[in-house]
């Protein structure tokens, strides 16, 4: 009756929780009062058996993915996390677990998270307001310009690639 909500079957419910209260003398009637007044006010909240069984075992599945396989697990987290502002938590949380996050690397065009053994990379995609069509269009760029990832800082600089970059990104359609 309280996971469904029903007012009758709560009155019913309370009839017999105080009954059941003074046959077996567990509680006073002031205490079992109090107590009853508790479940009722549970009831805003309180869901059906079914819902508790799916997350109990969601809850499970969860903790089990989590201990035997977190490099999976946090690459996973991090890339559905909509709210950029808990990357920090998840990251200092994956270090407990000997997982190293690194931040974004522009001389990769991945656009998703991604790992290697213990290491989880950023996508570009996770960077704001960076879109598929920007990466690839980046990617672009240094195939046409026949750059190389080792060529930054060895023969052209961080300020030439910004602004080709830049450039060819925001003359975008």
């Amino acid at each position: 009756n309280i996971g469904k909500k029903s007012v009758e079957g709560m009155q019913q419910s309370k009839k017999l929780f105080y009954e059941k209260c003074k046959n077996f003398g567990v509680l006073t009637e002031e205490q079992s009062i109090e107590v009853f007044n508790r479940i009722e006010a549970s009831q805003r909240y309180a869901f059906c058996k079914a819902h508790a069984m799916a997350y109990g075992i969601t809850g499970y599945v969860t903790a089990y993915i989590k201990s035997h396989f977190p490099v999976q697990f946090y690459k996973s987290w991090l890339s559905n996390e909509s709210d950029r502002k808990e990357y920090a938590g998840l990251i200092n949380e994956a270090k407990l677990f000997d997982i190293t996050v690194t931040p974004p690397d522009i001389r990769d065009f991945r656009h998703q998270f991604y790992n290697k053994k213990r290491n989880i990379y950023f996508g570009l995609s996770s960077i704001k307001g960076i879109i598929k069509k920007d990466i690839d269009r980046l990617a672009e760029l240094i195939t046409e310009k026949g750059w190389q990832s080792n060529d930054f800082g060895n023969g052209i600089s961080w300020i030439t690639f910004l602004r080709e970059a830049l450039d060819s990104v925001s003359s975008r359609t």
